[in-house]
């Protein structure tokens, strides 16, 4: 159920392998970036869901109560233009999909047909500018945003002791005993905490400082969220847009799935020479590169006569273009290829095109069961299959929630453990029955969303400078735009939920999750009765690193986080880590990778 808030994707990193040269490293860290796949348990979670909503008919909300059960859940994207157009589709322009034509690539061992093409900022910002394009994205933030959030704008060169060591690079700063390990001189304000917090992350690169802000319950994190906000934009803007930017195509063999496969060492399936094909559609030159993963070669042509764009249709022709390696073998392309386009007209509402795998990560993998009581309390239980190394285990997640109905619509609440209702922990649905099937659906506009988007002025500065706009590539004039979220539900028999079913048999310790990590993982662990609980992290040379929990616990499915500080609440460095347990009699440990 709480998984029908939108969440924009949050862009994480990880160390790229040094098996390939840096440019298939920059190709393999974007895309592992772009959707957050970093092993093949991440890979195994996009599963094709239909996509096909119903509509309402019969509503009564006495019919409500009752148990359901989740039998699978839609999403769509509409949008309404003022001006008649045609659009690429997200599939065929990010490699899900096949692009309309081809190209042909001749090589001396082999010949193929590369029918997929991905659009990204591969080479532009795998190094993001750290300097003067981050302060001047900071100040303008500080401009439009500061009076909507409760604090005053103000120049950050002067609060901050900033200046310019040249165009595009800034010194200064408040400085700090050892600001790359969260030793910093912060503001007294908390507004300017928040926005120094990345200031010295990203325009003087003293190290992981927003994360040292927003982790520190020392500080004043009043504003902690507008420097996670800060964060998130700057990575969804894509950085420095300057000089060495850009916007790559790369053309494939392959869809984006197989690339995965290629990234985590495993043969793509259903394709005999893996190849790739890459150009700068912003370069005047439209220098090419090739690279072909078995039997391994890299090429390069700066030849631009023999490749040409057509803007209105983004169609890319390659017109014989030879290309070459470092030992004079070649490589030729030929064809045309170019993404699918769909139509919008102006004043007509129409469902964005979209490759249904994105959005299975909303999908619950294994069951959701959800309850409504006729005195108007309920639960929702989900209960999925978590494969860790060589050990798999099911999880139960159980929440509890008041609920209200009208004729069309239901109101959902959650409560905490002490029958409080949480606030801003709500949904309101519209609900509808289809024989014996429940459907609850959300509706909501992220563009207008005033914890993200209060000071978007449009639909076309939200679509541009958010993740949005991946979704509805190249639209314009947009006058409205909603997501609507779908889950279908069937009755069922009562759920059983006892007291004696939320209490283990047996002490036990789980691997943790995710492992490895970056910047958090949760630890569970079992007690089948009440226990002096000891939770410690070590470091490999066995020196105590972190306490998470030292008290007297009940029985019962527990969880502890850690967010990967020491115990002064400094940031540890990478590296594997030990965590134990002592509870009663029992004694376990395993180990964890922490990643940076």
């Amino acid at each position: 159920m709480k998984k029908f808030i939108f969440a924009i994707t949050l862009l994480s990193f990880i160390t790229a392998s040094n098996e390939y040269p840096k440019e298939v490293q920059a190709i393999f860290k974007y895309y592992q970036n772009k959707y957050e796949i970093y092993s093949i348990e991440d890979l195994k979670r996009l599963n094709t869901r239909p996509n096909n909503f119903q509509s309402n008919t019969v509503r009564d909300p006495s019919q409500l109560v009752g148990d359901w059960e989740m039998q699978h859940q839609e999403m769509g994207l509409y949008i309404t233009v003022g001006t008649d157009q045609v659009a690429p589709t997200m599939g065929s322009m990010s490699g899900f999909e096949p692009a309309n034509g081809g190209l042909t690539i001749t090589h001396d061992e082999f010949t193929t047909e590369l029918n997929y093409m991905s659009i990204g900022s591969i080479f532009g910002n795998n190094q993001r500018d750290r300097n003067a394009n981050a302060l001047e994205f900071a100040q303008d933030y500080v401009d439009s945003a500061a009076t909507l959030q409760g604090s005053s704008p103000f120049d950050l060169i002067e609060e901050f002791e900033l200046s310019y060591f040249s165009y595009d690079s800034i010194v200064g700063g408040l400085g700090g005993n050892n600001p790359e390990n969260c030793e910093i001189n912060w503001p007294e304000d908390p507004y300017q905490m928040a926005i120094y917090s990345f200031v010295s992350e990203y325009v003087l690169n003293e190290g992981g400082s927003v994360g040292c802000f927003t982790e520190d319950s020392n500080l004043d994190l009043t504003y902690d969220y507008v420097a996670l906000e800060m964060e998130q934009q700057w990575y969804e803007s894509g950085g420095d847009d300057g000089e060495g930017g850009g916007t790559e195509i790369m053309f494939m063999n392959f869809d984006i799935m197989n690339l995965f496969l290629i990234i985590f060492g495993m043969t793509p399936v259903g394709v005999d020479y893996p190849t790739l094909v890459m150009v700068n559609s912003e370069d005047e030159d439209m220098a090419a590169m090739a690279l072909v993963f078995n039997p391994e070669g890299s090429y390069v042509s700066f030849d631009s006569e023999d490749i040409s764009l057509n803007e209105d249709t983004f169609e890319f022709t390659f017109s014989d273009l030879m290309m070459v390696d470092s030992v004079g073998a070649t490589l030729n392309v030929d064809g045309t290829i170019g993404p699918d386009m769909y139509e919008l007209l102006a004043g007509v509402e129409t469902e964005i095109p979209l490759p249904s795998i994105l959005f299975d990560s909303l999908s619950t993998e294994g069951e959701l069961y959800l309850r409504f009581n006729d005195d108007g309390t309920g639960m929702d239980m989900e209960i999925s299959e978590i494969d860790e190394y060589y050990e798999t285990y099911m999880d139960t997640n159980i929440s509890y929630f008041e609920w209200n109905a009208s004729d069309d619509s239901v109101f959902i609440s959650y409560v905490d453990d002490d029958g409080s209702v949480i606030e801003d922990d709500n949904n309101f649905l519209s609900y509808s029955f289809h024989d014996d099937t429940l459907v609850l659906g959300k509706s909501m506009d992220p563009c207008t969303d005033p914890y993200y988007y209060y000071y978007y002025d449009t639909y076309d500065e939200c679509f541009e400078n958010s993740g949005i706009g991946d979704y509805a590539m190249g639209v314009y004039d947009i006058e409205d735009f909603y997501q609507e979220m779908v889950i279908h539900l069937t009755m069922m028999d009562a759920v059983e939920v006892s007291d004696e079913s939320n209490t283990p048999s047996e002490y036990k310790l789980y691997p943790p999750y995710p492992n490895p990590f970056n910047p958090y993982t949760a630890i569970r662990y079992n007690l089948p009765e009440q226990a002096m609980v000891s939770i410690n992290i070590y470091d490999m040379m066995g020196r105590l690193v972190a306490n998470l929990i030292n008290n007297t616990q009940s029985a019962g499915f527990k969880t502890i986080k850690w967010n990967a500080t020491d115990v002064k609440g400094l940031n540890v460095p990478a590296g594997v880590y030990l965590y134990k347990i002592e509870a009663g009699t029992f004694i376990d440990t395993k180990k964890m990778v922490l990643l940076k």
